[in-house]
């Protein structure tokens, strides 16, 4: 996977806003962990992230199924042939000691499930070299991690988890080897438990209603708009795609201003294989694009249910990175600045009053980008993608106009 500017700021600006009432409790409720890290030089572990629904059954106990994966390096002989791609779905138990009038909270947790393992991004130097690591395995988890309420449904962390497993057989153009994916995890987290312990209005609702700010992860899938993105070349699904849909992910920041307007600033990738005429696939393109983007909404059953249109225009990246055997020797220069925006619909699902999920389908434009090979001149590329998305918004403050005195 391609080094991303995509990272997750979990630990948002929410700490310049903590609201008085804010703890854990011996309620009985549901959760939804988000957590992720960057790379971590000192464990080797990167493009990191993970998500857990789970319950709290009481002061002290919890169960949660945890999903996870976790980059390492394929160096089997000192050069890095590749990257080892794991995922983990793993049951847990974690135990929590409330501390601080239920404020900060300590937790550990264990857990075993199943592992997929798989290589990927193979680099020039196994090129030609036959490599096999695709397996299905056991995996465990333990660990501990650190989080503080800033409401009485919302808390940030800290979350350390080490993954263990048994040794992979792996083939290198015939030769068996072992390769381990045990791996410790550090990551930052959100936390969002319901129901709330003091219910409050929907913000459509109040008069005044108040200003918002939120912030969240997009997850979905894009599809080139036209596969033919430039002179002979071609953009086309991953070999992990799901037909012909890419991985598509993003990370958002806002405001919502009133019961019908909301703007945020929105970071967003996709990737595909690029193909050019007459030589074959010769690596991948990265499509990013950073953009405000301005949502119109429309309230309905009581502020809960929320249909939007939306538009944005900001920046757009490209970036070549994987190189395949098609492409060696190649010498490819990149005009990696473009612009880029988006046109779309989509409604939003208040689940409590500072946590909507969201459904999303948007037209996104890429444009003003550009590869060169060896000495041949510039082509222009249009890396425009349709975009179906899932994701969350946690609203993490409420700023309240004061309300008008009548006149006397």
């Amino acid at each position: 996977m391609a080094n991303s500017p995509l990272r997750p700021a979990l630990l948002a600006a929410a700490l310049a806003a903590l609201p008085a009432a804010a703890e854990d409790s011996e309620q009985f409720r549901w959760y939804l962990d988000l957590r992720a890290q960057d790379t971590n030089p000192g464990t080797d572990v990167h493009d990191a992230w993970g998500a857990s629904i789970g319950v709290n059954v009481n002061r002290w106990l919890g169960f949660e199924l945890a999903a996870d994966v976790y980059e390492l390096d394929f160096d089997p002989f000192g050069q890095r042939y590749g990257e080892v791609a794991t995922w983990g779905f793993i049951p847990q138990v974690r135990l929590r000691w409330p501390l601080w009038r239920d404020r900060l909270v300590p937790y550990a947790l264990a857990g075993a499930g199943l592992g997929i393992t798989q290589f990927n991004d193979q680099k020039p130097v196994a090129f030609g070299q036959a490599i096999e690591l695709d397996t299905t395995h056991f995996l465990a988890s333990f660990g501990g991690g650190l989080e503080y309420y800033i409401a009485d449904n919302l808390a940030l962390g800290l979350q350390v988890k080490y993954l263990l497993g048994p040794d992979q057989e792996y083939r290198l153009d015939g030769a068996r080897g072992d390769f381990s994916v045990d791996a410790p995890l550090t990551m930052l987290s959100i936390r969002v438990l319901g129901p709330q312990l003091r219910p409050q209005e929907f913000a459509d609702l109040q008069a005044p209603p108040p200003t918002r700010l939120y912030f969240g992860p997009r997850l979905g899938a894009g599809i080139p708009a036209d596969r033919s993105v430039g002179p002979g070349l071609r953009w086309t699904p991953e070999s992990n795609s799901i037909g012909d849909w890419n991985q598509a992910f993003g990370l958002f920041f806002g405001a919502s201003f009133g019961p019908h307007f909301a703007v945020e600033l929105a970071a967003e990738t996709m990737e595909g294989r690029l193909e050019v005429e007459g030589r074959g696939t010769i690596g991948e393109m990265a499509s990013y694009t950073l953009m405000p983007i301005a949502r119109w909404r429309f309230p309905l059953r009581g502020g809960r249910l929320a249909p939007y249109a939306l538009a944005g225009v900001g920046l757009g990246f490209s970036e070549f990175n994987d190189r395949r055997p098609a492409g060696a020797g190649l010498d490819i220069g990149e005009s990696k600045t473009g612009w880029a925006g988006t046109l779309g619909a989509g409604a939003e699902w208040f689940v409590l009053s500072n946590l909507a999920a969201f459904a999303e389908a948007r037209y996104t434009f890429h444009r003003g980008t550009g590869i060169s090979l060896d000495d041949e001149p510039e082509r222009g590329m249009d890396l425009d993608s349709i975009n179906l998305s899932l994701g969350v918004r946690i609203f993490f403050a409420d700023f309240h106009r004061q309300r008008e005195q009548p006149v006397r």
